[in-house]
């Protein structure tokens, strides 16, 4: 991708940002000027560092009292770096002047419907949010956003994302399987990097006097909302399959608003594909306001609650002992290096997890056999053995990088084959969804069994290395 830096009021590109090349580009502020330049400019000059790594351009820099950078509305107190992406406002204010621009896709500046745009992107108050690497259950599909949003997510990922869990006997329902962040009690405990807080729905009103209100103080105050909304109402969600929409509550993260098309941002698995869309503000009113004013009370459900996260600009380090540990869990299909029981519903030993986990997903197919239905297998447990493998190869990339292990080919091939076997099954999954043959479920069930003999073999070679 190529972006540009396009001045919003003189209509001219003040700089040409050929994402894909791995240089930075510093914006100099000073009483004379504005300048964009690819030389560190001298120390009198409050400046501020555009930069790309991996096709993703990053700010970062230091507000003075002279001058302070605002994006898409918002003033952060801390600019270790921020990711900017396509359509992204940018404002450098000073004393007695100041430079408003965006970040466009070349490809777009010249298309008709820009000039539009630009009348409307001024006017967004959002905060960062992207598209993440790794895409589980929504509210860590959101948290890891945040991170990658701010460049600081490796490290935490390289923490967790190691023991998977599923209840037992407890298949197919809205969340039974996952990874371990921390104690299921206590949610400020699973991203040390974010500060969480739940807050009562039923507390809205008597707190902020409408959902709106709400909405634009929380972004105001650099929190994101992750909040159930009433999919029935968000018509992108269903895609191709509106004709069996239904109400059904389901965590969205709110990462933005626009008060004058009177939009609201969203961010989900649209149909399947994690994206951010706009609704309107009486779609997000019927979504969330309506659907927890009424229906929530006559569904009993009057504990409803929305989930805060703002970003504390912390860092976090590598934890080899944790990694060890969690892996150690792993393999012996257990939860003692950060033990918790999950739900208060639940005992330890209705969870299994580590490789355990490989023969309850067998056990659901089972469950399938045996009452001879072509009842649709989840593929989300099957995804997470994706995600899982993906991670640890990402992970020992980044052990080998650092120095802590030696260079090893023979581990990474068996990281590279195992992730492709879990690719494998995951397609089997899907095939088998499209076509309903129960004759493939016997190949499903011999495909987990390969795939758990074969992770614990890769896994103890990883421990090993460690």
């Amino acid at each position: 991708m190529r972006y540009i830096i396009y001045n919003i009021h003189t209509n001219e590109i003040e700089y040409d940002l050929r994402n894909g090349e791995e240089k930075s580009v510093f914006l100099a502020c000073s009483a004379e000027s504005f300048y964009f330049t690819e030389e560190r400019p001298p120390n009198n000059s409050c400046v501020f560092e555009l930069s790309t790594e991996e096709n993703k351009t990053y700010i970062c820099g230091n507000n003075s009292e002279d001058f302070c950078l605002i994006i898409n509305n918002i003033q952060f107190e801390n600019l270790q770096k921020i990711i900017v992406q396509n359509n992204d406002f940018l404002q450098v204010m000073g004393s007695n002047k100041k430079l408003e621009f965006a970040i466009v896709l070349v490809e777009e500046l010249h298309g008709e419907d820009w000039k539009e745009k630009n009348k409307t992107i001024v006017n967004d108050v959002r905060l960062p949010f992207i598209v993440p690497s790794i895409k589980t259950y929504p509210l860590f599909t959101g948290m890891v956003s945040i991170l990658e949003s701010f460049g600081n997510a490796e490290e935490w990922i390289y923490n967790n994302y190691i023991l998977l869990w599923m209840y037992r006997k407890k298949h197919f329902t809205s969340h039974w399987a996952d990874f371990k962040y921390g104690d299921g009690y206590d949610k400020r405990s699973f991203c040390p990097l974010l500060d969480i807080e739940v807050f009562e729905n039923s507390n809205i009103y008597e707190a902020y006097g409408s959902n709106l209100d709400f909405l634009a103080k929380t972004i105001a105050a650099r929190k994101y909302i992750c909040a159930a909304l009433d999919v029935y109402y968000i018509r992108e969600w269903w895609g191709d399959n509106a004709e069996y929409k239904h109400h059904e509550r389901h965590p969205m993260f709110i990462n933005g608003y626009n008060p004058v098309t009177e939009k609201v941002y969203v961010s989900d698995f649209m149909a399947g594909v994690y994206k951010t869309i706009k609704i309107s503000y009486d779609t997000f009113e019927m979504a969330f306001g309506e659907y927890n004013r009424e229906r929530v009370e006559a569904d009993g459900l009057h504990d409803s609650t929305t989930i805060l996260l703002k970003y504390n600009g912390e860092r976090s380090d590598i934890d080899i002992n944790r990694i060890k540990g969690l892996l150690k869990d792993f393999l012996h299909s257990d939860d003692t290096y950060m033990p918790c029981f999950l739900l208060k519903e639940n005992k330890k030993e209705d969870i299994a997890y580590g490789l355990e986990y490989y023969d309850e997903l067998i056990r659901c197919i089972d469950e399938i056999k045996e009452t001879n239905s072509c009842k649709t297998i989840d593929r989300r447990p099957f995804h997470l053995i994706v995600e899982l493998n993906e991670t640890m190869k990402r992970r020992m990339e980044y052990f080998l990088h650092k120095g802590y292990i030696g260079e090893d080919t023979q581990l990474f091939s068996l990281l590279d084959e195992v992730k492709q076997k879990a690719i494998m099954l995951q397609s089997f999954v899907l095939k088998y969804n499209m076509t309903a043959d129960t004759r493939s479920l016997e190949k499903i069930q011999s495909c987990i069994e390969e795939l758990k003999t074969f992770q614990q073999y890769v896994f103890a070679k990883c421990n090993q290395a460690l």
